[in-house]
């Protein structure tokens, strides 16, 4: 018999210290040094007493060859034979985590896990297992203790990081955050994760914003934080370098939620040309509803009713039936002097039941010196709507 420290499973640190048979502490002494290929062979070939420490050295070969399924058996079995087998609990842990069984991996952990003795890997592993499977309390405790140990180790950070937002408890994290990024200023996805968790504080605003564009600046190559950061500069009001942003991100395809936002920014700063140029440059089968309606308001803006009436026959014509389009169809048209199509527009809008169609319908033939017809429409609004102002103005101006 000789004494072995066994180091297997989790960056090789010491989980048993046995005695064991000498045939045994031979192919554990050959398991330190091989490749799992060959620590498998050196298994097979194993012809000493049944041991839990083979099997465990088998199952970390079959786990370190992609082969969870015949390593669970191998943990098993090396609990059977040993049931205080600390290691074999981890062996199925990570057998369990390879298999997205996140609880049963954070069980395990917790029964394989020797807090007196693992280390910072090891900690981190039982964190996650516990954030993902759930178990709030233990990823909690293992980070806890993992930090006083090792208070260090960047990996357990990330994971304290990733439970305080699970927690959302977005105080705390932006504490963590920003202790993080004293030690590393150039981690653009803690300052995209320290924008999130400001953005939530009361307060914190310029701060958030200011965390994105850290972020952009440690990846100024990465379109989704360029993005992340027009858009919040753009909420912020500070339309102006959110339009050096869009200018850069619309030179390249995007969504048309993108050119909605880029176009509603231009239109903010002002610059009403580039909006609708960059609403024209999406082809016309792919306009969304939205990009139509901003299109014909756009155009109104700049003075140009024939092409706000162009945008808004496209959906007519394509079968959008929507009372309020119609409305203001009417209203362009009559504008236009188009009156037997405003009259048109406005019938479709009463018969879907919009409000207020009823009365341009009325003042248009009023308009038109068709009393008999305005008196019908306003009596039957004013039935519907006693306390209408506007309908009363109308119905006085037919009784002068």
């Amino acid at each position: 018999m000789c004494r072995l420290v066994v180091f297997l499973l989790l960056g090789a640190r010491v989980f048993a210290l046995e005695e064991v048979p000498a045939p045994v502490a031979a192919l554990l002494e050959r398991a330190r040094e091989a490749s799992p290929t060959a620590m498998l062979v050196a298994v097979q070939a194993y012809n000493g007493p049944d041991h839990g420490l083979v099997h465990l050295v088998q199952g970390q070969a079959l786990l370190n060859l992609q082969r969870p399924t015949e390593a669970e058996a191998a943990f098993r079995r090396a609990l059977t034979l040993a049931p205080d087998l600390k290691a074999a609990h981890l062996g199925l842990a990570r057998c369990a985590a390879d298999r997205g069984d996140w609880s049963t991996a954070a069980q395990a952990g917790a029964a394989g896990l020797d807090l007196a003795t693992a280390g910072p890997e090891g900690f981190a592993f039982l964190a996650q297992a516990g954030l993902r499977g759930g178990d709030r309390r233990l990823a909690a405790h293992a980070i806890q203790q993992g930090i006083l140990r090792f208070p260090g180790d960047a990996t357990l950070r990330q994971v304290e990081i990733a439970l305080l937002a699970e927690e959302d408890r977005p105080e705390a994290l932006r504490q963590a955050l920003r202790d993080q990024l004293a030690k590393t200023p150039d981690n653009a996805l803690l300052w995209s994760h320290l924008a999130d968790a400001a953005r939530r504080l009361p307060g914190r605003q310029e701060e958030a914003l200011a965390a994105l564009e850290l972020a952009h600046l440690a990846t100024p190559g990465d379109r989704s934080r360029r993005l992340a950061l027009a858009r919040a500069q753009a909420t912020a009001g500070q339309v102006r370098p959110a339009l050096v942003h869009w200018r850069v991100l619309l030179a390249a395809p995007s969504s048309a939620d993108e050119v909605e936002a880029a176009a509603r920014t231009a239109e903010q700063a002002g610059d009403l040309a580039q909006a609708r140029a960059w609403l024209a440059a999406v082809p016309v089968a792919e306009r969304p509803r939205r990009h139509v309606l901003l299109a014909a308001r756009l155009a109104l803006a700049a003075g140009d009713a024939p092409a706000a009436r162009t945008s808004l026959d496209t959906l007519l014509e394509g079968g959008d039936h929507d009372p309020a389009l119609q409305v203001w169809a009417g209203h362009l048209a009559e504008q236009a002097q188009d009156l037997p199509r405003a009259e048109a527009c406005y019938r479709l809008a009463v018969s879907g039941g919009h409000a207020s169609a009823g009365l341009r319908l009325a003042s248009l033939f009023l308009r038109q010196g068709r009393r008999a017809e305005a008196a019908t429409l306003l009596a039957l609004h004013v039935a519907a709507h006693p306390d209408d102002e506007q309908a009363r103005s109308l119905i006085k101006a037919l009784e002068r």
